[in-house]
């Protein structure tokens, strides 16, 4: 595809932020053609250039971290707490599409950075119609409380939460890890298993004529049969006891 095709050819971007959530959106608008201008701090630019030389992080001759969250942008050093650099900002920022802007590195940040685009792309698609700007945003707990969302609106309606203490049996077979005899780990998730059977029943996967003979190993510590696991309705009440 041409470059001029992309969703984003013509847009023009002012990345203003550093580390990692703020410079990825932008690196999303970049790979679907955007036009990306990233701010540095002089002298020795975005402290993300040279993340892989901190202690305790692997080590690499390639600036893997600027490679993942910053390609695909043209760059400029501008000393903010300058006269010459903000005005300079300034004139780059006249005639801007966007100018996502933020710091500070932490766990979810490239998740993050993909909430912050689809509200980058809101904000344009309300331009669109109306011809108005918009400021939208984002934060790491609002993304980390929608990657959690199941288990948090279970918690507001009041649900209750089978526990399962260490070394007990799964409360749900079918929902589960457990080790091979290799050393590795498998992991079953089963969430519909009479209708997922069938299905794979139907297409020759599985030679069996029942949910139950498929997974009518699941013990208990003793190591015998508990029937319970067998049904949907059994594994529920076995959950809570």
């Amino acid at each position: 595809m041409n470059a001029n095709d992309s969703a984003l050819a013509g847009l023009k971007v002012i990345d203003c932020a550093t580390y990692v959530a703020g410079p990825a959106a932008a690196t999303v608008m970049s790979d679907f053609g955007a036009d990306v201008i990233k701010i540095e701090r002089p002298p020795d630019g975005d402290f993300w250039r040279t993340f892989p030389s901190v202690a305790g992080y692997p080590n690499s001759e390639f600036s893997y971290t600027w490679m993942l969250t910053s390609r695909n942008k043209r760059s400029i050093a501008l000393d903010l707490s300058q006269s010459a650099g903000r005005d300079a900002l300034l004139r780059l920022v006249t005639g801007a599409d966007g100018t996502p802007a933020g710091a500070r590195p932490a766990m979810g940040d490239h998740p993050t950075a993909m909430t912050l685009f689809a509200a980058i792309m809101l904000g344009l698609y309300r331009r669109e119609r109306s011809g108005l700007g918009s400021k939208v945003s984002t934060s790491l707990m609002a993304a980390g409380a929608w990657a959690n969302s199941v288990d948090i609106q279970a918690k507001l309606c009041g649900a209750r939460f089978p526990q399962r203490k260490p070394g007990e049996r799964p409360i749900n077979p079918l929902i589960a890890a457990y080790p091979s005899s290799d050393g590795h780990a498998m992991i079953i998730v089963l969430l519909d298993p009479e209708r997922e059977c069938e299905s794979a029943r139907s297409s020759g996967c599985v030679q069996t004529s029942s949910t139950a003979s498929i997974f009518g190993s699941a013990f208990n510590p003793r190591g015998t049969r508990d029937n319970r696991q067998t049904s949907s309705r059994g594994r529920l009440r076995l959950g809570f006891g």
